[in-house]
């Protein structure tokens, strides 16, 4: 028989095939069977972003700037600079049994004439006891796109078999057809 190499677009169809090198030219070639292998990856990106409900979010801010006294009077002597930053950072992630987790650290600073500087520290913890408490209803969207990769995996699996049934059935027709007219 002739040889077929896989490839990613049309294939050609050689003048003699054996059931194998017909499926195979047949699986290459089918549109549908191309259009449905991209289900699979959709309903992934589904999932993945599903999942992402439970990926911690990170933020912060950074200022900073610089004061300087008026001539005559103020908080700040005549001429005399004062500068001044100030910054900020927290995490928060909410857990699949319905915990939220806030973490914080911020810090203000003054130099120069007034030199000062605070910082604090910030940590809270939220449990949901009603709506949103507990594992099933917050991984309920998660399970559900899951469960929907899975279907449309044994989807393209099913279209796949039922394409090849149908491309041997066709062969085994035409040949029964050909030994008809000899």
């Amino acid at each position: 028989g002739a040889t077929l190499t896989p490839a990613l677009g049309h294939v050609a169809i050689p003048a003699a095939l054996t059931v194998q090198e017909a499926i195979l030219v047949g699986l290459q070639n089918n549109i549908a069977l191309r259009v449905q292998k991209y289900n699979v990856p959709i309903s992934r990106s589904r999932e993945q972003s599903q999942r992402a409900a439970f990926d911690p979010t990170v933020s912060g801010t950074l200022q900073g700037g610089r004061t300087v006294g008026p001539n005559g009077g103020g908080n700040n002597p005549p001429g005399r600079a004062t500068d001044q930053i100030s910054g900020s950072a927290g995490v928060t992630e909410f857990l699949p049994t319905g915990t939220t987790i806030d973490a914080g650290v911020s810090t203000n600073n003054s130099f120069y004439s007034d030199s000062s500087s605070n910082s604090r520290l910030q940590v809270s913890v939220t449990q949901s006891l009603l709506r949103g408490a507990g594992l099933d209803v917050n991984l309920a969207a998660l399970r559900s796109a899951e469960v929907s990769t899975k279907i449309t995996q044994y989807q393209l699996r099913g279209f796949a078999e039922q394409l090849v049934d149908n491309i041997e059935e066709t062969y085994w027709d035409l040949a029964y057809a050909e030994r008809q007219v000899v």
